[in-house]
């Protein structure tokens, strides 16, 4: 997902149901298969000249950098990693001081082969991530597209918890 925000200036919007974990023997994640794609979103200010030039066919699945980015941490680690985790957990207790301090690992990984991208470094040092606000969605009747985000504690953050964030 972060592959495709940073080379690509796509925002991969999958939920956790569209997302297939595959486990090694262990039973530990080894791959990651999205297989719904209805929710990839492009980021308009890297694909101005692809958007003008299809302009005549309707609205296009555009977002801003700044929106995008949001959209993408929620997805990442709010619904996607956090889910993961969880199951992980409920399967492999022993791993659950491991399982954010790794993840956390990944991402220092991906920003230091990469430049040190500065919205990995933010989302690193964050106390919070967005977490869309479901329930008022329903109440306002809108589309997710429309989505209200509130701050939750970011597991990938050290100040969560001092370990690197709950389990």
């Amino acid at each position: 997902m972060l592959h495709a925000w940073r080379a690509h200036g796509l925002v991969l919007e999958c939920h956790l149901q569209n997302v297939l974990v595959g486990v090694d023997g262990a039973g530990l994640p080894a791959r990651v298969v999205f297989r719904d794609h209805e929710g990839v979103r492009i980021v308009a200010e890297r694909h101005r000249a692809l958007l003008d030039r299809y302009a005549s066919r309707g609205p296009a699945p555009v977002l801003d950098a700044a929106h995008g980015w949001e959209r993408l941490a929620y997805c990442l680690v709010t619904n996607n990693l956090s889910e993961i985790a969880g199951a992980l957990t409920d399967r492999h207790p022993e791993l659950a001081g491991e399982l954010w301090p790794r993840a956390r690992a990944v991402f220092a990984g991906y920003a230091a082969d990469h430049g040190g991208p500065a919205e990995i470094r933010d989302l690193l040092g964050s106390p919070h991530v967005p977490a869309k606000t479901n329930l008022l969605l329903r109440w306002l009747d809108v589309d997710g597209a429309d989505a209200r985000y509130v701050p939750m504690a970011n597991p990938l953050s050290t100040s969560v918890s001092g370990s690197g964030g709950p389990a």
